[in-house]
């Protein structure tokens, strides 16, 4: 038996095999479901907490995430008991990539002011990095980026300038942040961006789209009330609840319940993903049925986007609301649009 997040979308025609599937609430998962149920595998998103608190005592021998992030998976846990995982690096990408694109055309119509020749600061090179690079390539942006693995690999890039943290902090004009959460290993980036780091930035507008706890919160607050700072922010560190002093602050145009990656295609390809992953684990044969992702090719995308993925009501949906769990995933549903309008040649 597989259990299945109700809100992974699965390919309509599945490969042989998948017949005993049970779909559950991801965010009210308990370890006694999965002992109850006995089942073998897990498809979940970043709301499912993958732990020993969890799957002890379970039948799990194989987990899947419909996620790019994978902060909320004990990878440990799963190696050491030979549990295999896949997860979906990429999926959600152009999606997040749009969010990005439409801030930076959003600041740029409100506050009237060109972006050629403006410096983005870009910190982590990924699969949304290197898409939000072209992006604002296109743009007349100068792009200059921390993303240290890749440079101590000596990856270069055409038009991007690898700087040091402090450095970018000290010279874009904009910041976007697209690190994965971790807290070990060489460059963790847990609290990456602390007091220090908000103290020396000196850039007019912020978009963070990666991962709550990348931002000290408290620190980034005193960032606004202290600069002329614009704020983009769609992740937050106590999910599904949110800073209410942050994003019902002034200088925050955008305050959203993580749904910069949430459309369904990026859902259908983060499905697609893993049920691919689990019939390889299984041995089974993957169904040629399963697409790539389509975008839509639209020459206004500035007014696309407003009109279907930000319009006013759900790009400021945190602002005016007091703090509550149940109304973050409720306007995550809401905020929902079958619409991606980036064309793959500019991604």
């Amino acid at each position: 038996m597989i259990l299945c997040d109700k809100n992974i979308i699965l390919p309509s025609s599945l490969p042989s095999g998948f017949n005993d599937i049970t779909f559950i609430d991801g965010r009210t998962l308990t370890n006694q479901d999965l002992i109850d149920s006995k089942c073998t595998a897990l498809f979940v998103r970043s709301v499912t907490t993958i732990n020993a608190s969890l799957l002890k005592s379970s039948n799990i021998c194989f987990v899947g995430t419909a996620t790019a992030g994978i902060d909320h998976i004990d990878r440990k846990y799963l190696n050491d008991r030979s549990i295999a995982f896949a997860s979906a690096p990429g999926s959600n990408a152009v999606a997040v990539a749009e969010y990005v694109y439409f801030a930076l055309l959003s600041y740029s119509h409100t506050c009237n002011i060109s972006l050629r020749g403006k410096v983005l600061g870009i910190f982590g090179l990924g699969q949304v990095g290197k898409r939000v690079a072209k992006i604002a390539e296109t743009l007349g942006i100068k792009i200059i980026a921390s993303d240290p693995f890749l440079e101590e690999s000596g990856i270069m890039y055409q038009n991007i300038q690898w700087r040091k943290k402090r450095e970018i902090l000290q010279e874009a004009d904009i910041i976007s942040i697209h690190t994965p959460l971790t807290y070990h290993g060489a460059y963790p980036t847990a609290y990456m961006f602390s007091r220090d780091e908000c103290e020396i930035m000196s850039a007019s507008l912020l978009i963070q789209t990666s991962r709550g706890g990348i931002i000290e919160e408290t620190a980034l607050l005193k960032k606004l009330q202290t600069s002329h700072l614009l704020l983009a922010i769609d992740v937050w560190e106590e999910e599904p609840l949110w800073n209410a002093h942050i994003a019902h602050h002034s200088s925050t145009c955008m305050a959203t319940p993580h749904i910069a990656g949430y459309t369904k295609t990026a859902r259908e390809r983060g499905g697609e993903m893993i049920v691919e992953a689990y019939a390889r684990f299984k041995g089974l044969r993957i169904s040629e049925h399963i697409n790539k992702q389509n975008y839509i090719d639209d020459k206004d995308v500035y007014n696309t986007l407003q009109l279907h993925r930000f319009a006013e009501n759900k790009r400021t949906v945190l602002k005016h609301h007091d703090v509550d769990s149940k109304y973050f995933d409720e306007c995550r549903q809401q905020c929902l649009q079958d619409i991606e309008t980036m064309k793959d040649p500019l991604l």
